[in-house]
């Protein structure tokens, strides 16, 4: 049997997907970003490719071409960011909004449960995540879980804390 030479295509093509579904690499479509909420959803929303959103609580699609511009759509209208533990996608979105906080706008970030909170603990240790006068840390805080998380949220509405 000849071996397939280089310009041989003998790799299945995959299933086409939607729109909203697919990768960010190469020549595919930008990133789907639908982090925006809504307290009450009557019905499901649907993205500009038409389908139906999994998630209720989700009302309006954007698309980014990067990462650094998806981050900065997330960021640059929050008004809060909340991380819990993850994979190395979180961990990219938390390093994103930490230095986001400390170098572009003063934004509270809030670290959730103890595997979030053992992050932190790691980047203190290696020096990632230093306070100095000039940079200081009172944007972060470290939650244990989600009343500590509800109790803080109170606090920031009532303006009796602004980080």
């Amino acid at each position: 049997m000849p071996r397939p030479s280089a310009t041989d295509n003998h790799v299945p093509k995959a299933p086409s997907r939607s729109p909203c579904r697919r990768t960010r690499s190469g020549t595919n479509p930008p990133v789907k970003i639908t982090n925006h909420v809504q307290a009450e959803s009557r019905e499901p929303p649907t993205c500009s490719c038409g389908e139906s959103s999994n998630n209720p609580h989700v009302t309006t699609t954007v698309y980014a071409p990067t990462m650094g511009e998806r981050l900065h759509a997330y960021l640059d209208d929050a008004d809060l960011v909340v991380a819990m533990g993850g994979g190395v996608g979180i961990l990219h979105e938390l390093t994103a909004a930490l230095y986001y906080a400390t170098t572009i706008r003063s934004l509270p970030v809030r670290l959730l449960g103890p595997a979030a909170c053992c992050l932190s603990t790691f980047l203190r240790a290696e020096g990632w995540l230093t306070e100095s006068p000039t940079r200081p840390l009172g944007f972060l805080r470290e939650l244990p879980d989600a009343e500590a998380l509800a109790a803080d949220l109170k606090t920031l509405a009532a303006g009796r804390c602004t980080q």
